[in-house]
């Protein structure tokens, strides 16, 4: 049940960031449990202190590990995340992103 639901709310979560703009999944054809990487049009890093400015835990920055992945971040979402809290990281994610 607990991996059902992190499969769920990654697939959702997925679903909800590429709405926006200059986010996309990386590695699309590939299996996840409960985290997945994004590109987005801004380097990870400055993303995920925009977000920790709002206490918000984005997730990691893969550029430093992976050459050629500065934009590209990691996220994810378990079991314990709602549809609101999706839904916020979301619109919070999009704010950091303007």
């Amino acid at each position: 049940r607990v991996a059902a639901a992190s499969a769920a709310n990654l697939a959702a979560l997925r679903v909800r960031l590429e709405k926006i703009p200059g986010v996309r999944a990386r590695f699309a054809g590939q299996l996840h449990f409960h985290e997945a990487a994004f590109e987005l049009p801004k380097p990870a890093s400055a993303v995920i202190a925009a977000l920790a400015d709002q206490r918000i835990l984005a997730g990691g920055a893969l550029g430093g590990d992976f050459p050629g992945m500065e934009n590209v971040l990691l996220a994810c979402a378990t079991e314990t995340k709602s549809a609101a809290d999706i839904e916020e990281f979301a619109q919070a994610l999009e704010r950091a992103l303007a």
